[in-house]
């Protein structure tokens, strides 16, 4: 099982709170987040707000939009 979702939530930046509420989430359905390395890099800032949420015993660095 996979789920992708296309959450605001920036990993590295998250409160406390929000962060605890997603971990927690995640981990009620067995799930962890594939993806723990900032996927959105500019000049001065870092962003993780790709979420690709499996059971696998995969690790993914980066993600890629695809156009449709």
């Amino acid at each position: 099982m996979y789920v992708m979702v296309d959450f605001n939530i920036d990993l590295l930046k998250a409160s406390n709170h929000v962060l605890d509420d997603f971990v927690n989430l995640t981990n009620c359905f067995g799930l962890r987040n594939l993806i723990n390395k900032p996927t959105g890099v500019a000049k001065e800032t870092h962003t993780l707000i790709d979420h690709i949420c499996s059971r696998a015993k995969i690790l993914l660095t980066t993600s890629k939009k695809i156009e449709l």
